[in-house]
């Protein structure tokens, strides 16, 4: 063959790979183009948690009636698992109809499939956007979602064509931040803190990604920028764990209600690396000054990072800070409760010893040394003691006689360190005496034991800021300041109404032994009754002609409730017995306790005299 002629067959060879190149290339873009513009994002990007999804296709071919699309969603799940699901998906207007609205999930192998069951053609290339909503009851994995994973996948089968699985083309990241806590370098209350911070995150961190911390209730004088440093080891899974440092660079600021404290690494942080970082006490970030609970909720944490961002959510552990509290044990008023009635007039012949131990718990911000003092001012504490001697009679005071009690033993945590305690009944005042010394910022819990005397007050507000505490102190001293915490007290008091009885009372209709009868209480409260709210334990007072305590619960629904000693129930415990009192529409039985519950379902003033009426239906037998 000639040089030319294998110059011309050359030729042409190359025109001919050139083509097929050309529609090589043209035919895979046809290809690529056949499933496109697809995605996948969240109305709640929270991992675990049920979402709306957000899922957008275009289809270089019709829909028709019966056509499908499926996704394969791995980890995503469904609490009740597998189900055709109906009205559950809603379409944009680039459709202008109604399409893919039945939907099923397949949870073994975490599929949706959409059907489009109107019968209207969907044109070629219209672009598809659906919400299936948070109705489905779909969440997301636990772990997160990692952005554009190609395990997100969709196919779709119509009539004239079915793709296999391919993956999503952009699915939206959803991160996870593990093992958060927060604890703080001092205990005190308004006391300014440095604050540890521990966290691990699903994905990598890149500099410039920031962590958001939002403190609920914390204070800061001005906004103020700070640098700190981190501890930064590697997945505690891995075979030889190593740890590192690193250096961060924030932001502290009051957007107002607490503190947002936000801050970014100067490298990456990689996936499942645990982070321990110390924001500094220079920042000025002060402890709530009524102290924050264990685990609170409203202490977030949240991220913007780019590999999966994570919505505020509640850091897992934090730390306790103790308000400064005032608490009893029972929290009981002073009434004169009879403790045993005559049989023959219903006269009172003993009494409750109305006695509660007082707790007491603080942190200071100075050392305490020996012979420093803390007093506590109670009003209307007293250890005078009351007494009821009739149902109808009033209750009276009987004064004490040795009021005043000096160096007595205190008990509780703080106990060690106190030399003892002393009443004054004129100044209605509690001074406590250090015995060793306390160091600043530390707890102090000590105990007033029943044993003193003591009777509270009623009607009590919560919270009282009568309620005082001052502290003579060495290292140097603080005036009378209210006591942040103390419990509402209340009473059953004189009830003067149709009932034959002028006090609270526990009748029975035409009572036969052993027989279920009808039960009629009659009451009055110094505090208001609410429905469905915490609420302070009451003091208690006996009626007749059957020995009858009433008293109410410390946490809601709030409850009225009845210890019959010898009452019972063939059937044992029941729920939801009706009664006649709009009040109180419901009542249930604990048999193993003998206690009728009245629960509360309408608001009553304090004051308001309430009858209540259970039929004999309820099968409740006198002894």
């Amino acid at each position: 063959m000639s040089s030319s002629a294998r110059m011309s067959g050359c030729g042409w060879s190359r025109i001919h790979l050139a083509l097929a190149l050309i529609f090589s290339v043209l035919s895979h873009a046809n290809a690529a183009c056949n499933l496109c513009n697809t995605s996948l994002s969240f109305v709640t990007a929270k991992a675990g948690r049920v979402s709306g999804l957000r899922i957008t296709f275009l289809l270089d071919d019709v829909f028709e009636q019966l056509d499908t699309v499926t996704f394969k969603l791995p980890e995503f799940s469904r609490a009740d698992g597998t189900e055709d699901l109906s009205n559950i998906v809603d379409a944009s207007g680039t459709v202008g109809i109604a399409a893919f609205t039945l939907a099923r999930w397949n949870e073994p192998n975490s599929l949706l499939t959409l059907t489009h069951i109107t019968p209207v053609t969907i044109p070629a290339k219209t672009l598809i956007s659906l919400l299936v909503r948070a109705d489905a009851g779909i969440a997301l994995p636990v772990n997160g979602v990692v952005g554009d994973d190609p395990n997100f996948q969709i196919r779709t089968d119509t009539r004239y064509q079915n793709t296999v699985f391919e993956p999503i083309l952009s699915t939206q990241a959803v991160g996870v931040l593990y093992n958060t806590s927060l604890t703080y370098g001092s205990e005190e209350p308004n006391g300014v803190t440095s604050l540890d911070v521990n966290f691990t995150f699903s994905a990598n961190l890149q500099p410039g990604d920031t962590i958001t911390l939002l403190l609920d209730s914390f204070t800061i004088g001005s906004t103020t920028t700070f640098t700190s440093s981190a501890t930064i080891c590697s997945d505690p899974y891995l075979v030889s764990k190593s740890c590192s440092s690193g250096n961060i660079s924030g932001i502290a600021s009051s957007p107002g209600g607490g503190v947002s404290v936000s801050f970014a690494f100067s490298d990456p942080v990689l996936e499942l690396e645990s982070v321990t970082l110390l924001i500094p006490s220079s920042v000025g970030i002060s402890l709530p000054p009524l102290g924050t609970s264990e685990n609170n909720p409203l202490l977030t944490i949240q991220t913007d990072a780019l590999e999966g961002p994570v919505e505020t959510h509640p850091i897992e552990s934090s730390e306790y800070v103790p308000r400064i509290t005032l608490s009893y044990d029972p929290p009981r008023a002073g009434t004169g409760e009879c403790d045993q009635h005559s049989v023959a007039d219903g006269s009172c012949l003993t009494f409750v010893d109305e006695g509660t131990d007082i707790t007491f718990t603080m942190t200071y911000s100075l050392a305490m040394a020996a012979n420093d003092t803390v007093v506590l001012s109670l009003p209307s504490f007293t250890r005078s003691t009351y007494q009821q001697t009739l149902p109808s009679a009033p209750i009276t005071e009987i004064p004490c006689v040795s009021c005043n009690v000096a160096n007595f033993a205190l008990t509780g945590t703080s106990a060690a360190v106190l030399r003892g305690g002393s009443w004054n009944e004129a100044t209605e005042t509690l001074t406590v005496t250090f015995g060793a010394a306390v160091a600043s910022q530390r707890l102090i819990s000590f105990t007033i034991p029943a044993s003193v005397g003591l009777i509270l007050p009623f009607p009590a507000i919560k919270d009282d800021p009568a309620l005082t505490y001052e502290v003579q102190a060495a290292a140097g001293t603080l005036s009378a300041t209210p006591i942040t915490s103390s419990p509402a007290i209340g009473a059953f008091v004189e009830s003067v109404g149709a009932s034959q009885f002028a006090s609270t009372s526990l009748s029975m209709a035409e009572a036969r032994v052993g027989v279920p009868g009808s039960l009629t209480l009659v009451f009055k409260l110094t505090s208001d009754l609410a429905t469905g709210q915490c609420i302070g334990f009451c003091g208690t007072q006996d009626g007749v002609p059957i020995v009858a305590s009433v008293v109410r619960e410390v946490i809601g629904p709030e409850l009225v409730l009845l210890t019959l000693p010898g009452f019972s129930r063939a059937g044992g415990d029941i729920g939801l017995i009706p009664t006649d009192s709009s009040s109180f529409s419901t009542a249930s039985w604990d048999e193993s306790s003998s206690v009728l519950k009245l629960s509360s379902s309408a608001a009553t003033p304090g004051g308001t005299e309430v009858t209540v009426t259970i039929g004999p239906s309820a099968g409740i037998r006198v002894p």
